[in-house]
C-alpha cells in the first residue's frame, strides 16, 4: 500500500519553517526478512540538496546506528522497524 502525504498532513509545518513551497512524502508499509517495516520517499523540492538521500542515511548511522534490521534505505526510500524511528526521521527531514 502506497500513500502520499503533504507535510502539513506529516507534522503540521512547512518546510524548514520557511515560506518555500510544502514537499510531499510517500509512505507505506512493506514486509520482508519476516517483519513489517514503515518505510518512506523524502520529498523533493526546487531548492532540495542533490545529495540529501547522503545526508539523511548519515544521520540514521549516527542516530540509529548502522544499517540493519532496524532501519535501511533502498531505492531512495528510508524503511523504518520502529515508528518512533520513523517519526524523527520524518521530524529531521520534511
Amino acid at each position: 500500500m502506497e500513500t502520499v502525504a503533504s507535510i502539513s498532513t506529516i507534522v503540521g509545518g512547512r518546510n524548514g519553517g520557511s515560506d518555500q513551497e510544502l514537499r510531499t512524502m510517500k509512505t507505506g508499509k512493506a514486509s520482508g526478512w519476516g517483519m513489517t517495516y514503515s518505510w518512506i520517499e523524502i520529498g523533493r523540492a526546487e531548492d532540495t540538496p542533490m545529495d540529501i538521500n547522503e545526508q539523511a542515511q548519515t544521520w540514521c548511522l549516527e542516530r540509529f546506528g548502522k544499517s540493519g534490521a532496524r532501519w535501511f534505505e533502498k531505492k531512495d526510500k528510508f524503511y523504518f522497524k520502529n515508528e518512533k524511528d520513523l517519526t524523527m526521521f520524518i521530524l529531521r527531514w520534511t
